[in-house]
């Protein structure tokens, strides 16, 4: 079987203080790594900001014994206080695999003072994070602009 490529980037958008995420192909957890250590050293980065992560593209390979790992990404975030906050995340999915993931994922997001919910449409994961309705075309078209652009592609 060929290996997908993976491909990974965010954008910011300042005047909703929202980051928004993507994935897509295979995930493993040091891409979320490389991903957080790009945004947390763009000049608009802000750790007040909320944050849309869409993975309704990714086939997820996280395992909980690999160094690649959920609990390898759970440690980076611990070592990382600059990239911790009060804040609201919404994970975005479309497969039960991914929902999975979500539900770990939240599971241990709740030892930080970041508010988790677990989406599989967009719409619900905006009003998660509290992006006013006027904004959803706004953030859907951002969506669809980082997916069709290069970001950190990897084979």
């Amino acid at each position: 079987m060929d290996k997908i490529a993976k491909y990974f980037t965010y954008t910011i958008i300042p005047e909703l203080n929202l980051i928004i995420e993507y994935f897509s192909g295979f995930v493993e957890g040091n891409d979320a790594i490389k991903l957080k250590m790009l945004e947390k050293n763009d000049t608009n980065y802000n750790p007040r900001f909320n944050i849309l992560v869409d993975f309704r593209d990714t086939i997820i390979n996280w395992t909980m014994a690999s160094d690649d790992s959920l609990a390898g990404f759970i440690d980076f975030m611990k070592e990382s206080p600059d990239l911790i906050f009060n804040r609201k995340t919404s994970l975005l999915f479309a497969r039960p695999t991914q929902a999975i993931l979500s539900i770990l994922l939240k599971e241990q997001y709740s030892k930080f003072p970041i508010k988790m919910g677990l989406y599989s449409t967009l719409d619900a994961a905006l009003i998660n994070i509290d992006i006013s309705k006027e904004y959803f075309q706004k953030v859907n078209e951002e969506i669809e602009k980082i997916r069709n652009t290069s970001g950190i592609k990897q084979v």
